[in-house]
């Protein structure tokens, strides 16, 4: 069973965002059972709170989380293999990475496969996916050639942009601008795509040390958890401002939607929820 609670604080977090500052604590999802989901990818969190959708990797099922519900609902999906990244539009829709089968598939609230995005000569290895509006593009990340796809509504490839030398793509999102960023796992670097094709470093390496999930905040701030699972508050660049965070630990995904920041903790079973108010 997964408990949700709204509260003015989650246990195991305070620090510098639980009084007041840039992120405030909201709600958590966990209980004394939660530890053996090893809750990852959170993809949404609306602004009410309504829901946060997560990839149970451990026993390799989506799941959906209600603050107001004691269960955790299945989405049951068939054929689901294991997953490395969700997207929600809010309509309703997931969108899943599924590298091992070269594929994105588009799924509805219920498991039912809407529409699939491949190119297996072209991208191999998609390993994180982000969706624009209602699914009018969808961008791929292939780890295989670091390289980024772009596919139309209907599911087909329009173009390929490459990644500079050296990069490894890990996760992508989009800023309030809707611009493409990419985290580059391999250099500890998040990239924007510019409109001539090119690339853009908005977080240089060394500013975070080794990145593993980020997002992307109002007012050109990114959120971004480390590989030794502390999270982070770093103003994109030319700006070098830090912000206080709260002490939040075991962070290995982020999500950001409606104000609210989205935080996975899978080794304490727990999805934790803080307000952005920025800086």
């Amino acid at each position: 069973m997964l408990a949700g609670t709204l509260l003015a604080g989650c246990a195991g977090v305070g620090g510098a965002g639980a009084g007041g500052g840039p992120l405030v604590p909201l709600a958590t999802f966990g209980g004394a059972d939660a530890v053996r989901l090893g809750l990852r990818y959170p993809t949404e969190a609306a602004g009410n709170l309504s829901a946060v959708f997560a990839y149970d990797a451990r026993s390799r099922r989506i799941v959906a989380l209600d603050p107001f519900r004691s269960e955790a609902e299945v989405v049951k999906v068939p054929d689901l293999v294991p997953v490395t990244d969700l997207w929600y539009t809010g309509s309703e829709t997931l969108y899943l990475a599924e590298p091992t089968r070269s594929r994105v598939r588009r799924i509805d609230r219920r498991g039912r496969v809407e529409r699939v995005y491949s190119a297996p000569a072209e991208l191999p290895r998609p390993v994180a996916v982000a969706v624009e509006g209602a699914g009018r593009r969808v961008w791929v990340a292939d780890g295989a050639f670091a390289r980024i796809g772009r596919f139309d509504a209907l599911g087909m490839l329009l173009e390929t942009r490459e990644l500079p030398p050296g990069a490894a793509p890990t996760a992508l999102a989009l800023d309030g601008q809707g611009r493409l960023l990419v985290l580059d796992g391999r250099r500890g670097a998040v990239l924007r795509a510019g409109p001539d094709g090119g690339w853009e470093t908005v977080l240089g390496p060394g500013r975070v040390p080794d990145p593993v999930a980020f997002a992307a905040l109002p007012g050109g701030w990114l959120a971004v958890a480390g590989r030794d699972g502390a999270l982070h508050l770093a103003e994109q660049e030319p700006g070098r401002r830090r912000l206080p965070v709260p002490a939040l630990t075991g962070v290995r995904d982020l999500w950001f939607s409606g104000m609210v920041l989205v935080a996975a903790r899978p080794l304490e079973g727990e999805v934790v929820l803080l307000q952005w108010r920025g800086p």
